[in-house]
């Protein structure tokens, strides 16, 4: 992996497209509501290209967007208009950037306070041809999923019974046409992702090639996310003092299970694996902390001065105030370090850390 450094970057929100390209989202001037407009810019690090996509269009990013691919070359961006003073039409865009199409994939009417809930509305990219949007209703406390055919401008409700019920909470692609499925708390496991599709359209059952964990009401599945080509998610027992993380490695199969105590008085925790080696970093006033859970033991401390701001593969990437006596103000390094070694920066800069992005499988920082 390379750590590649992108200066005089301003601030927003940095994702990949695939492994060439990424967004720079950033606020605009307009205003919706509480939500502020954004910019959306392409940015190819390779030729330095950073072109601003469909600047006509009032775009809106409030709702969390999962793909279920590793590699694409579309994205989405939602608009609002107010029908009257309570309703709002939501515009949801689809940009293809090979074929430069952008076109509204769907549209729903929702009140504004149900706006202003945007935790409650999530997009799901499916494949390329096929996108999911979702929506809790608190009135019947239950979820309304709409798939659509992206080029057909098709689309069929969803009324699988544990959809519906319970929602997709995240989705996490593992490469061809497997993703690991989180349905709300209760379900994790491995679906094939074009076989899902063809199941929800003939409103048939949806198959797991392989549960990872199922619930039976009395545990909580949480927290899923991938660290190292690892799925991570955390099983809360509400009666216990202890939580167990499961740590599933896709590349091999193996799954682990670790305990951590969830009621110390640490905040900010955080889980990843490291050269397969799972942990949890904590932050407290001396700094943060890595606890090996194999072990149950502290590897290493970044104390509190160093600013944890990302961790990636077996780096981290932290940064810290320093004063330069001759001007007067302060600067600020940026320093990465292997874990577990924090006495050797591998990588040492000034700047200003404003993001990062990962772009086949380099790690590119974005300083001013």
């Amino acid at each position: 992996m390379d750590i590649r450094l992108i200066k005089n970057f301003n601030k927003g929100k940095y994702r990949a497209v695939n492994s060439n390209l990424m967004l720079h989202i950033v606020d605009d001037n307009r205003k919706f509501d509480s939500f502020y407009g954004k910019k959306f810019y392409l940015f190819n690090p390779a030729k330095n290209v950073h072109e601003e996509i469909m600047p006509e269009i009032a775009k809106f990013d409030v709702f969390r967007i999962y793909n279920g691919l590793k590699d694409k070359n579309f994205f989405f961006f939602s608009s609002f208009k107010m029908l009257n003073e309570s309703d709002v039409e939501i515009s949801y865009y689809y940009y293809n950037i090979l074929k430069r199409i952008c076109k509204i994939v769907h549209k729903d009417a929702v009140k504004l306070w149900q706006l202003r809930q945007c935790h409650n509305f999530k997009i799901f990219a499916l494949t390329e041809d096929y996108c999911m949007f979702q929506k809790y209703d608190s009135e019947s406390d239950s979820y309304d999923i709409q798939l659509k055919d992206i080029m057909a401008d098709k689309g069929v409700r969803i009324s699988n019974e544990e959809l519906v019920k319970n929602g997709l909470d995240c989705i996490i692609p593992m490469g061809g046409n497997k993703c690991c499925f989180k349905v709300g708390e209760t379900i994790v496991g491995i679906v094939n992702v074009n076989q899902f599709v063809s199941d929800m359209v003939l409103n048939l059952p949806m198959v797991f090639s392989e549960v990872l964990d199922k619930s039976a009401g009395d545990v909580l599945l949480t927290d899923m996310y991938d660290s190292n080509r690892n799925i991570i998610y955390t099983k809360i027992f509400p009666d216990s003092d202890v939580e167990e993380v499961v740590i599933y490695n896709y590349s091999n199969g193996v799954k682990k299970v670790r305990q951590i105590d969830n009621k110390s008085d640490f905040f900010n925790k955080n889980l990843c694996v490291i050269n397969d080696v799972p942990y949890i970093y904590l932050s407290d006033e001396t700094g943060t902390h890595f606890v090996n859970l194999n072990s149950q033991r502290e590897e290493c401390l970044i104390p509190e001065e160093y600013k944890v701001e990302v961790v990636f593969g077996e780096y981290v990437v932290t940064s810290r105030p320093v004063k330069i006596n001759i001007l007067k103000k302060n600067k600020r390094i940026i320093q990465v370090f292997r874990i577990p070694d924090i006495s050797h920066p591998v990588f040492k800069k000034k700047g200003v850390y404003n993001g990062h992005v990962t772009l086949d499988e380099d790690l590119l920082l974005f300083v001013s």
